[in-house]
């Protein structure tokens, strides 16, 4: 199994800011709950998840 990237290209971004008619900024919110799937909890079982916009 492919390991999870935790990155996603501007290009994608864009892309999926597109198809849901909305900007980059306002994407960002929806990614919260399914990054919350690739928390790993041992202890508190709390699966939490942060989304970042980078720049350059």
């Amino acid at each position: 199994m492919d390991k999870p990237s935790f990155v996603i290209s501007p290009e994608e971004a864009e892309s999926a800011a597109n198809q849901l008619g909305v900007s980059v900024l306002q994407l960002l919110p929806s990614l919260v709950n399914p990054a919350k799937s690739f928390a790993l909890p041992p202890i508190s079982k709390f699966h939490v998840a942060a989304v970042g916009l980078g720049s350059s």
